[in-house]
């Protein structure tokens, strides 16, 4: 399912406890604010021939899967979630950036599941269709993490409130 040399084990790793460093993070020196939390969807073409409507677990499980990888994780939040009811899915294709994931998607029969922001903004096209994952999962939680020590400078105040108001209109 996913790359098993030393090296890909070895980020795997480091990747995963860096964000759980980040997300334990409860100092006085890191501001976290939650900058975004989303439901996640998946997207296909429109005119694949097996998912012309919403799909049940058993249909989506068998298809084949896109996954976005960046971090190298050894599972992402879909496949933890999957792995909770002790299933997995068919990952075909891995990609370190979700650039070429539309691409790809429409012309294929594969899945992709991400973010609902990131469905909406990069899966645009009347060549792929959107639909609601088929199981529980939890919310994508987008957080950006700044240094105390600065987050008063002006120039500072302005690139949060930015990242505040580009979240806010998706």
């Amino acid at each position: 399912m996913y790359p098993t040399s030393r090296a890909h084990v070895i980020a795997s790793e480091i990747s995963g406890a860096l964000h759980a460093l980040f997300d334990s993070l409860k100092s006085a020196d890191v501001f976290r604010p939650e900058t975004s939390t989303q439901i996640f969807r998946f997207a296909v073409r429109s005119n694949h021939p097996r998912t012309r409507n919403e799909l049940t677990l058993e249909q989506f499980l068998s298809e084949g899967h896109v996954v976005v990888n960046p971090w190298n994780e050894s599972l992402g939040t879909v496949d933890r979630e999957l792995a909770k009811m002790n299933i997995r899915r068919k990952i075909v294709v891995e990609l370190p950036s979700l650039l070429s994931a539309p691409a790809i998607v429409a012309g294929s029969q594969l899945i992709i599941t991400l973010p609902e922001r990131a469905i909406t903004t990069l899966f645009i096209s009347e060549a792929l269709a959107r639909f609601t994952v088929p199981f529980a999962i939890s919310l994508h939680i987008l957080n950006v993490y700044f240094h105390n020590k600065r987050i008063d400078t002006l120039g500072h105040l302005w690139m949060r409130n930015f990242i505040q108001e580009v979240v806010k209109k998706a």
